[in-house]
C-alpha cells in the first residue's frame, strides 16, 4: 500500500526568525540575500585581491631600493613605488617569521624609510572601469619602529587616470591624498581598513583599458611630517564594503602577473664577431606584457661598442651590440623590460 503525504510549504527564513536562533549580522545577510551572485559576494569567493603583490612576494629590482630623486620611483617589491619630498627614502622587502594579532602568520612586509619628511607609497591598479560606481575597501596591516611615525594617523586617498586619450584624471571624492584611515601607528601590527566610492564613470571619457588605472596612497599623517619607518603587510583591495583575509596566490602566480608590467632578462650567451656593425646577438621571446615594453642593458660587458636592446611587440625583443669587439662569450647580460603605468 502507497501512503501518500502532503505538508505544507514553509518559508525558511520565517522560521528560523520564528525560533530566534542566532546567526549573526553575517549569518542574516546571507539569509538576506535574493541570488546565489549576492551570496558569492558577501563571502568574498572567487578572486578578490586587485592588487598584484599585496603580500610583497615578488622583488625583481631588489630587495632595497634608495633614492634622492623627489619623484615617483618603483620600489624594491614588484608593482610598488615610494615618493621622495626630500633627503633620501629607501623601499626594503623584509623577510619575517612573525604572527599577527589575527593569528595568521607573516612572511615578509614592505618597510619604506625617509630620513627628512614622511614616507609616501603608492600602487596603481590597471583598468579603471572595474571601479565604475563601486564601494571599494582597502585594507592590511601597518606599524613602525620609529618614534618619528608612531602616534600618528595612517592616511591613505586614490585618483582615477582615464587613460591615453582620456578625460584628466580626478581625485576620488573623499578620498583624497591624507585622508585618514582612523588607525594609529603603533610599535605593533595593527588592522587597518577603509571603504570608499568611486563615483559613476558615464562622463568621462576613458582612454584603452590597459592605460587607465586607479592610484592608491598610503602614507603617515601629513600634519606632524613625520620621519623614519612605516611598514605595511598584507594590503588588499577588494569591491564591497566588507574587507576579507588576504588572497593567498601562489609565487609563481603573482611573478607571472607581475611580469605584464616588468621583467628582468636575462641573456646569457653572446654570439659576436669583431668589428660587426649592429649585430643582432639573438631574438628573445618575453612573458606578454601590459604593451610594448621600453627597455634598458643593465650593464654593458663588451670590452668596445654598446648592447643595445630593441622591444618589437609585447612579447618579443631583439639585442645586439654596435661596431666594436664582441666576440663569443658568456656574458650575462640582464635587460630591464618596462610597461609599467
Amino acid at each position: 500500500m502507497t501512503v501518500k503525504v502532503s505538508k505544507p510549504a514553509i518559508n525558511v527564513r520565517e522560521e528560523l526568525a520564528d525560533l530566534k536562533k542566532p546567526t549573526g549580522i553575517a549569518g542574516q545577510a546571507m539569509l538576506a540575500a535574493e541570488t546565489p551572485q549576492q551570496q558569492f559576494n558577501l563571502i568574498g569567493a572567487g578572486r578578490r585581491n586587485l592588487i598584484i603583490n599585496g603580500d610583497f612576494q615578488v622583488n625583481q629590482r631588489g630587495t632595497s631600493i634608495s633614492s634622492t630623486v623627489s619623484d615617483y620611483h618603483h620600489g624594491a617589491a614588484d608593482r610598488w613605488s615610494f615618493y621622495r619630498y626630500g633627503g633620501t627614502a629607501i623601499q626594503a622587502v623584509v623577510d619575517t617569521k612573525e604572527i599577527l594579532p589575527d593569528g595568521t602568520p607573516l612572511r615578509r612586509y614592505l618597510r619604506t624609510t625617509s630620513d627628512t619628511t614622511r614616507v609616501f607609497n603608492s600602487y596603481k591598479v590597471e583598468d579603471v572601469l572595474q571601479f565604475n560606481n563601486q564601494l571599494v575597501t582597502l585594507s592590511g596591516w601597518v606599524k613602525s619602529s620609529s618614534s618619528g611615525i608612531i602616534g600618528t594617523d595612517l592616511e591613505a586617498g586614490g585618483a582615477l587616470n582615464f587613460g591615453t586619450g582620456g578625460s584628466t584624471g580626478v581625485a576620488i571624492v573623499g578620498f583624497g591624498d591624507g585622508t585618514k584611515t582612523g588607525t594609529t601607528i603603533a610599535s605593533n601590527w595593527k588592522r587597518f581598513e577603509i571603504t570608499f566610492k568611486v563615483k559613476d564613470l558615464s562622463g568621462y571619457t576613458i582612454g584603452p583599458s590597459n592605460t587607465s588605472f586607479l592610484q592608491l596612497y598610503i602614507t603617515s599623517d601629513s600634519q606632524s611630517n613625520a620621519t623614519g619607518a612605516l611598514d605595511l603587510a598584507k594590503v588588499q583591495l577588494e569591491l564591497g564594503r566588507i574587507a576579507t583575509p588576504l588572497e593567498h596566490r601562489s609565487y609563481g602566480e603573482e611573478l607571472a602577473a607581475c611580469q605584464r608590467f616588468y621583467q628582468l632578462l636575462s641573456v646569457g650567451t653572446v654570439f659576436g664577431a669583431t668589428g660587426t656593425s649592429n649585430h643582432q646577438i639573438g631574438s628573445y621571446s618575453i612573458s606578454p606584457m601590459r604593451a610594448t615594453p621600453t627597455a634598458t642593458v643593465v650593464s654593458n660587458i663588451l670590452s668596445s661598442g654598446t648592447l643595445y636592446v630593441v622591444p618589437t611587440t609585447n612579447i618579443h625583443v631583439r639585442a645586439g651590440y654596435t661596431a666594436g669587439n664582441a666576440g663569443a662569450g658568456n656574458y650575462n647580460i640582464y635587460m630591464n623590460l618596462s610597461a609599467e603605468l
